[in-house]
């Protein structure tokens, strides 16, 4: 009975240490975002720039989660992502050691903005979920318009080691298409 609960309680003891939370992991990529200047009535880029810089590959999800009112997606590119329109989100399966992917999407700017305006982002490497920012300043439909800044701030998922969700279904969906290449 006593060799029964030992082992129960170490069981679950490399349960805990497997599913606890790593605080202060590193993070496995680096993220940003840039907007250039645009015009009210115009259109505007914003370009996201997701490097790894891990020793070995990773798989990444970007996702746009705020762009402001009235603004509407009218073309983007992929860099080898695929993009999910409905959650505006691309889904890199396999992001190299060392390597960047530059998505972007190219934005309609309704013709009354004028300002300064944000267009948020997050990366999620599984493991560590980076939150970026694109500032477009808009300009009148004629005359000068303002520059364009970004800012990227890191945070540590909640979910600690281990791919989470998101990063447990890329890692099938990678693992299915080696399978099927053997």
């Amino acid at each position: 009975m006593h060799r029964r609960l030992s082992a129960l309680a170490l069981g679950l003891l490399c349960l805990v240490v497997v599913a606890a939370p790593v605080v202060g992991q590193s993070a496995a990529v680096a993220f940003s975002a840039t907007g250039d200047d645009a015009r009210a009535g115009g259109t505007a880029t914003v370009t996201f720039t997701l490097e790894n810089t891990a020793d070995e590959d990773v798989s990444g999800i970007v996702t746009v989660t705020e762009l402001p009112a009235d603004w509407t997606v009218e073309g983007r590119t992929d860099d080898g992502g695929f993009w999910n329109d409905g959650e505006r989100k691309w889904l890199f399966q396999t992001v190299t050691a060392g390597s960047t992917v530059t998505p972007s999407l190219t934005l309609s700017v309704p013709a009354g903005a004028s300002g300064s305006y944000d267009v948020v982002a997050t990366a999620d490497d599984g493991d560590t979920v980076t939150r970026a920012t694109a500032t477009v300043a808009v300009g009148p439909a004629t005359g000068a318009s303002g520059e364009a800044t970004a800012t990227g701030q890191s945070t540590t998922g909640a979910s600690g080691p281990g791919l989470g969700v998101a990063g447990a279904v890329v890692t099938l969906v990678v693992a299915v298409a080696l399978l099927g290449r053997s």
